[in-house]
């Protein structure tokens, strides 16, 4: 049951970057990371297994499942971007823009942007892109092992801990714990971690996996923002937003704890999937369609914490909606069909070494 989780904070995400609200869309983006730390493990351990082939099949599945949909969306962004100008695209988002060389080209078609902090790069068609790469980063990983078993996961998340406190030793700025390749290896190994001790979490689960539970924590995700903003507007303590950020991974691994069982009907199964099918193409194209949004209303970009950026924001709602639903149903659903295929002959390989996928290892599949 992760699909209206993935797009909740892809709209959190969109509430970040539109209506200019602080820190959301950092919370959410690193959710995401743990989030695809435990997927990513779980399939590997279940359905695809780390030998060559299987790491082959993993990387064909993830380029179909990423960049099919990525590449659509990119000729309607150039599209956009030939209408409105340069100069109005600078105007919305200065990191937006088309490339100026092959080199960046080739990033931005790619999604590997050639830094170790990927949004360095620019201009990105997609400005949310850079965090793709921090995701191909691990995704590279853990395919080859680094979550593959109890021990080497414990290792890795070690490791990301002394990373993270090595950033507050040497008097490393913010952007090293959330902006940086390095930075995403905590939340990473953190959904690792989920993985390999889910059993652990039996008792807390019989807590947390309630409809109720699942709705309060959500609610804490969003308070926890929100104390965090209030505390740093009217004072200079730069102690509570560090507290803030790391119970952000508290708050969305207990939010994963309490979906993996898959017992909270806020939703069906059906329609959990086809919700949580959203949060892609509004993650990446939402700054561009707002641009276009803003220029058909007032004929100008216009975004942030007022009337007509509030305008602009609902508009981008409904054409995100609209656009999500045309990748859906014209470009997903059909590759799917090949992903399936792919996905089935694993299965196949796996089950001849007594390796029986879960159920929760061919829904991971899907995302």
């Amino acid at each position: 049951m992760f699909g209206v989780y993935r797009t909740f904070l892809a709209l959190a995400v969109i509430v970040h970057h539109l209506l200019a609200i602080p820190l959301l869309g950092h919370y959410a983006v690193h959710g995401f990371f743990i989030l695809s730390g435990y997927l990513m493990t779980l399939i590997m351990a279940n359905s695809y297994g780390h030998s060559p082939r299987g790491i082959g099949a993993f990387a064909t599945n993830r380029f179909l499942r990423l960049f099919p949909a990525y590449w659509v969306i990119l000729i309607i962004s150039i599209l956009i971007f030939l209408w409105v100008g340069d100069k109005n695209v600078q105007g919305f988002r200065f990191v937006m823009g088309l490339p100026d060389s092959f080199f960046l080209w080739l990033q931005n078609l790619s999604l590997v942007y050639a830094n170790v902090k990927p949004s360095l790069v620019q201009p990105r068609i997609a400005p949310p892109t850079w965090a793709l790469t921090v995701e191909l980063f691990y995704y590279f990983l853990i395919a080859v092992g680094v979550s593959k078993s109890k021990k080497t996961t414990v290792a890795w998340l070690s490791i990301s801990v002394i990373y993270m406190l090595g950033t507050y030793i040497a008097g490393l700025n913010y952007d090293h714990r959330y902006a940086t390749l390095p930075a995403g290896s905590l939340p990473f190994s953190i959904g690792a971690t989920i993985f390999h001790y889910k059993d652990k979490f039996a008792l807390v689960q019989e807590k947390l996996s309630t409809t109720s539970s699942v709705i309060g924590l959500y609610v804490l995700f969003l308070s926890n923002v929100g104390a965090c903003i209030l505390v740093q507007r009217f004072t200079a303590n730069s102690l509570i937003g560090e507290i803030s950020y790391f119970l952000n991974y508290i708050l969305n691994a207990g939010l994963i704890i309490a979906l993996i069982p898959g017992r909270v009907s806020i939703v069906s199964n059906n329609w959990d999937k086809f919700i949580g099918d959203f949060s892609y193409p509004i993650y990446l194209a939402h700054w561009q369609l707002a641009l276009l949004a803003s220029m058909l209303i007032f004929g100008e970009p216009l975004n942030g914490l007022n009337l007509n950026g509030l305008i602009v924001f609902i508009a981008t709602l409904i054409l995100c909606g609209i656009l999500s639903l045309g990748l859906i149903y014209f470009v997903d659903r059909p590759i799917e069909k090949i992903r399936q295929r792919i996905k089935r002959r694993r299965i196949t390989a796996q089950e001849t070494k007594f390796v029986q996928p879960t159920q929760s290892s061919r829904t991971a599949e899907s995302i």
